[in-house]
């Protein structure tokens, strides 16, 4: 088995390693590589979430990567929630309430079976580039990197954050804002309710 990159350095063009929380990652895709280093290992709530007084972390993504499993599992109106299970049903319904819906996706041990690498703790994608519930192997990826400790959800807004449709609710025809409101109305829920 050959050895982990000892940084974030690709050996070969075509890999791309980078490191965060003590996992070494394995991507395939640059902008999801770059996506996922900006949003992890810069992140100082996902690298010490307890010395920055962080109670929980919610995270809303439009990307390029995961985007069409995210519509061809709940189409364009509906995001999808992956994180702890209690935080992502208050995702839910709080997108509910503000007009945004959500569903909450699992996290299946499968899925994180077919990630493993032999190069990195973990394969940003399906090592065998197999396709199948691609939308929950963003989740699961993430999953890797957030401390065990700290409640998260990461909310896939491929579908929903542009409507090229008939004006629906609130929704014009172009971006919608999705999941602004969601977030408000999350805020507002912990504010009152702890």
């Amino acid at each position: 088995m050959p050895d982990k990159p000892p940084s974030h350095h690709p050996e070969k063009a075509e890999d791309h390693y980078y490191a965060a929380l003590d996992l070494v990652a394995e991507g395939h895709h640059e902008q999801a590589v770059a996506e996922y280093e900006k949003s992890l290992a810069a992140d100082p709530t996902f690298t010490d979430a307890a010395s920055a007084g962080v109670d929980f972390q919610i995270q809303g993504e439009y990307s390029g990567e995961k985007c069409g499993a995210q519509v061809i599992a709940l189409g364009k109106r509906i995001a999808g929630v992956m994180g702890t299970p209690e935080l992502c049903e208050r995702v839910r319904d709080a997108g509910e309430r503000a007009g945004e819906p959500a569903w909450p996706m699992p996290l299946p041990e499968d899925v994180r079976k077919g990630m493993d690498s032999d190069v990195a703790d973990i394969s940003q994608v399906n090592a065998g580039m197999d396709r199948a519930g691609h939308m929950l192997q963003g989740g699961v990826f993430l999953s890797e990197f957030v401390p065990a400790e700290l409640p998260w959800a990461h909310i896939d807004i491929a579908g929903p954050a542009y409507h090229a449709g008939e004006p629906v609710g609130y929704w014009a025809k172009g971006g919608t804002g999705v999941p602004v409101r969601t977030l408000l109305a999350v805020i507002e829920d912990i504010a009152t309710n702890g």
